[in-house]
């Protein structure tokens, strides 16, 4: 998953603080079981310093764009599957 953040195309006084504060809240998160983990930490692009800036998250457990394609009720299902064991996590710390 890709998270980009565009901070010239708004207004807001210090865009750059909240963007680093949904990521310090995903780096609290780590410790849960069922969340997905960092591919990438929190960066400017290269190009657009400044500007742009992004992380990523991946998760081992998702299903694949080709498996989610061939079997849409399988995909639905692995995703309230993967729902269910973010919230028991959740629930257990």
């Amino acid at each position: 998953m890709l998270h980009l953040y565009d901070l010239s195309a708004t207004d807001e006084k210090d865009a750059r603080r909240l963007v680093d504060r949904e990521f310090r809240s995903m780096q609290l998160l780590q410790k849960c079981r069922g969340v997905p983990r960092f591919r990438d930490s929190f960066q400017d692009l290269p190009d657009y310093p400044g500007e742009l800036c992004f992380f990523t998250l991946f998760d081992p457990e998702a299903a694949t764009l080709k498996g989610s394609a061939e079997n849409g009720s399988r995909y639905c299902a692995l995703r309230i599957a993967g729902r269910w064991r973010s919230w028991q996590s959740a629930c257990e710390n």
